[in-house]
């Protein structure tokens, strides 16, 4: 059992499969777009705001914003919302727990702890926001010295640039609605065929799901395995409820 346990934590540890939805060259396309939003969000953000580079102008947490945002743009993770307020509100936990708090260790988990809990009440969760957070604290004398203006530059400055250039990539260039609306149909409609006569369901097989995932044309956050498990208990649930309504008439 030991050997066995240990096989399945290096198994776990290999690389997993692509995400549902990925393509070569949606992988270029996306490195484009990365490419393109934070040089454009650096450039404008030192035209509108002076070349100092002592200064923040591009935060470093603004990388992992732009993973999600063009490799995931269906994650809820990436909606504009998320991404700024989530940010945002990040930022200024961060900025006040560097200032109350004077041990260093104690204020990194502090902040990004409390960072959490501030996006969850604002419905604005987005990982990089812990980032942000810890950045506050362990920025050195640069970012304490911006203060609570760190929150609007370069955070908020920088999340607002990289969202509007993600619309208009997605937009313009990569084809993937954003901000995206959950529950969006596909774009071309699918035939489905007839059941066979006397069966009057359907066996769905994991290359099913490929298909449906290709014709819904986005990258999801979860393994197809995941899926398949997820749509084999909606199956089953269903099967109860209509077991259930069949036992009740």
């Amino acid at each position: 059992m030991i050997v066995r346990a240990r096989l399945y934590s290096w198994l776990a540890a290999l690389p997993p499969a692509p995400l549902p939805g990925t393509t070569t060259r949606g992988w270029f396309i996306t490195a484009f777009g990365v490419f393109l939003g934070i040089a454009l969000t650096g450039l404008i953000t030192t035209a509108a705001f002076g070349a100092d580079w002592r200064l923040p102008i591009l935060m470093v947490p603004l990388a992992a914003t732009s993973v999600i945002l063009y490799t995931l743009p269906a994650s809820p993770l990436a909606r504009p919302w998320a991404i700024v307020v989530g940010n945002v509100v990040s930022a200024v936990v961060g900025v006040v727990v560097a200032h109350w708090v004077p041990n260093l260790l104690l204020a990194s988990g502090l902040a990004v702890g409390l960072a959490i809990l501030a996006m969850g009440a604002t419905r604005s969760l987005h990982p990089p926001g812990g980032s942000t957070a810890l950045l506050a604290v362990l920025g050195g004398p640069t970012v304490a010295s911006a203060g609570y203006s760190y929150a609007l530059l370069p955070v908020g400055v920088n999340s607002v640039l990289l969202v509007v250039f993600g619309v208009l990539f997605h937009r313009y260039i990569s084809g993937h609605p954003y901000p995206h609306v959950a529950g969006t149909p596909a774009p071309v409609p699918v035939p489905v065929p007839a059941p066979e006569p006397g069966n009057m369901s359907y066996a769905i097989h994991p290359a099913d799901i490929d298909a449906a995932v290709a014709r819904y044309g986005e990258v999801l956050d979860l393994d197809r395995e995941d899926i398949e498990v997820l749509v084999h208990e909606m199956e089953r649930a269903a099967r109860f409820r209509q077991q259930g309504a069949t036992d009740a008439a």
